[in-house]
């Protein structure tokens, strides 16, 4: 599975992403319970730290920026401090406030957490309007999402229920899309999921299903059924329903059904997992993948979500961690993600995995804070070793070095050498045993006029594969 999520990885691609709905300020206030107050039999929280991050279409923008999509944002906020900190926090983030419009009627939705040391979030304050835009902004709003559809290869609506996508701005924009030929995805919040019609693909959750279909809680059938009878009645390509804990499930319109589980990880905050699951399932979708594929990128990606605190995006690299193993063609993306970090590299078979081997990877590591290995394809053994040889087929002996610690990712290859593995990686330190010191080290060149350098390791004595095999064929 771990091999199947890293080739749709690799086939995100770059694409210009316009998402409408409904920003939000995020603000974590980070503190401790105190002790009770003189006034009223309340706790009193000591705050020691806030800070802000963006939230709702804002988040979802912010996700797709790090899904490596270069996104346009439409929404409305308040003539307000919080929009001018909404703006600052898109400016950093690369992208654009102009498709912001400013109403000076209402407020810019805020919402405050308060966290514990622990980080158990203990309270929500909520500031903010429900009101829907009248038609001068509504206009505005039409406005300038048809200066950019000529640009753009999908839309995301992001229905938080504050005012922004009404009915009608909804279905302007499912006209002026499919006019061009552009998918429209929608994460609704709205029960009445009419309001959607004719958008292409629906991604409700679990409780906002069971709210639309008038049922307390779901079974698998009833998951199935109703998203089946949704999927007919507004005329949706595809309905995929977020179960938490239980994955994500996918009802086609052609009848094709498909339940992926959720990925294993210790969830700590389930805060913002909608949105990354949306933007992602949006980046997959526009980078021309399967539904199915779409579908599990966004199961990965909102598994990941669900590790960190706080509404905070995935960023597409991230989700390389998920396996050690990795392809060649991958490097680029593994070398972007450990710019800061000083990367270590070493090669080998690997065959019989023994102390020798697991003693010079432990050293390994100790130069540097990631540990890149190479390992030779069964039939790269099999020139260098000759025919008997590997004994141990290359997937075992993949998941012999996922299991130690030391190794951080692992990287097949056919040729004879790993010199375009390591001219793509460029480690900092390249590693080879003791009995390569006056031998030309395969890659030590390119290191070297890297800035990088050439460590050796002294060679566990009594531990050799060849002296291994030899033994048990003797024995």
């Amino acid at each position: 599975m771990n091999q199947k999520i890293n080739h749709i990885i690799s086939k995100i691609k770059r694409n210009k992403v316009l998402v409408v709905g409904d920003v939000i300020l995020d603000c974590s206030i980070d503190g401790e319970i105190s002790g009770l107050s003189a006034e009223a039999p309340i706790m009193t929280f000591r705050e020691h730290q806030v800070s802000y991050t963006l939230g709702g279409a804002a988040n979802v923008a912010l996700n797709l920026k790090n899904a490596n999509q270069d996104v346009i944002l439409v929404s409305v906020v308040g003539d307000d401090n919080n929009s001018e900190t909404i703006k600052d926090l898109l400016h950093k983030a690369g992208i654009s406030s102009n498709g912001l419009v400013i109403d000076s009627t209402r407020k810019t939705t805020i919402k405050k957490r308060f966290y514990t040391k622990l980080k158990e979030q203990i309270f929500r304050s909520d500031n903010e309007d429900r009101f829907e835009i009248d038609s001068k902004i509504e206009n505005l709003l039409v406005g300038k999402i048809a200066e950019c559809l000529a640009c753009v290869d999908i839309i995301v609506l992001s229905d938080y229920l504050k005012g922004c996508l009404t009915r009608n701005l909804i279905d302007n924009i499912v006209r002026m899309a499919h006019q061009k030929g552009i998918k429209v995805v929608v994460d609704p919040k709205d029960v009445d999921f009419s309001k959607y019609a004719n958008c292409d693909v629906l991604k409700p959750n679990q409780k906002e299903l069971a709210m639309m279909i008038n049922k307390s809680s779901l079974d698998f059938r009833d998951i199935a059924t109703g998203s089946k009878r949704i999927c007919e009645e507004n005329h949706h390509d595809m309905v995929v329903v977020t179960l938490g804990a239980e994955g994500m499930f996918l009802h086609e319109s052609c009848g094709k059904t498909i339940k992926v589980e959720a990925i294993k990880t210790n969830v700590v905050d389930v805060s913002g997992a909608g949105d990354t699951a949306v933007a992602y399932l949006a980046a997959g979708i526009a980078s021309g993948m399967y539904f199915e594929e779409a579908l599990i990128l966004a199961n990965v990606a909102a598994g990941k979500k669900v590790t960190k605190y706080g509404a905070v995006p995935v960023n597409y690299i991230e989700l390389l961690s998920l396996s050690k193993r990795l392809e060649i063609e991958q490097i680029a993306l593994l070398r972007k993600a450990l710019i800061n970090q000083k990367v270590v590299f070493t090669n080998g078979c690997f065959d019989l995995l023994h102390a020798g081997h697991i003693y010079s990877l432990t050293q390994a590591k100790t130069f540097g804070d990631v540990l890149v290995v190479g390992i030779n394809s069964d039939e790269s053994v099999k020139r260098l070793k000759g025919d008997a040889r590997p004994v141990i087929p290359l997937e075992e002996r993949i998941q012999m070095l996922e299991a130690l610690s030391c190794v951080d990712y692992i990287i097949p290859f056919d040729d004879d050498t790993p010199l375009e593995i390591i001219k793509a990686l460029m480690p900092n330190i390249l590693v080879k045993g003791a009995d390569y010191r006056n031998k030309i080290v395969v890659g030590s060149e390119c290191v070297i006029a890297n800035g990088g350098e050439v460590k050796y390791i002294e060679m566990y004595q009594g531990f050799s594969t060849s002296d291994i095999v030899k033994k048990i064929k003797e024995s």
